[in-house]
């Protein structure tokens, strides 16, 4: 009966426990598609992306204008899939796989949220260039900063 009491203690203590983080805990790299023509944003339909080296899949088939992609904490190279399916029936997907060369320091936010890594992207590659008329490296600073822009795909 001691042990329940104690466990029961400890779960309230835990549970009241209030950390004050409000800093975003990971850095994302922000994918932009812009309109080649008007500059402006470009919405993407039926969009999945998926990561390569654990198959999770981020984004199916949305359609959005940015996707935000977590980036390899281990690794110097992040690697993901987009597919684009086709709007009508009998066409096409287009498919490309973007890879985003980085390197990776921990940054000390507080001692409530602790570090949060963040990224200086070296390069950007892509295996289908025919998917989208241009790509260029817009931010090379990659910070726990939510909705940053850092690669502009031009479509």
């Amino acid at each position: 009966m001691v042990f329940i009491g104690v466990v029961m203690t400890v779960l309230v203590s835990v549970s009241s426990c209030k950390k004050n983080c409000y800093s975003p805990s990971r850095s994302l790299a922000g994918v932009l598609f812009v309109d080649s023509v008007t500059r402006k944003a470009y919405t993407v339909k039926n969009l999945t992306v998926k990561a390569i080296d654990n198959d999770t899949i981020l984004y199916n088939n949305v359609s959005v204008s940015a996707v935000y992609l977590p980036l390899h904490l281990s690794k110097n190279e992040t690697t993901y899939t987009f597919t684009i399916a086709p709007e009508t029936e009998g066409g096409s997907a287009v498919t490309y796989n973007l890879t985003l060369y980085h390197g990776m320091e921990p940054q000390f936010v507080s001692p409530e949220c602790g570090c949060v890594p963040t990224y200086l992207l070296d390069s950007v590659k892509v295996d289908n260039n025919a998917a989208f008329k241009k790509m260029e490296l817009y931010n090379k600073f990659v910070q726990n900063i939510e909705q940053d822009a850092h690669v502009k795909i031009y479509y």
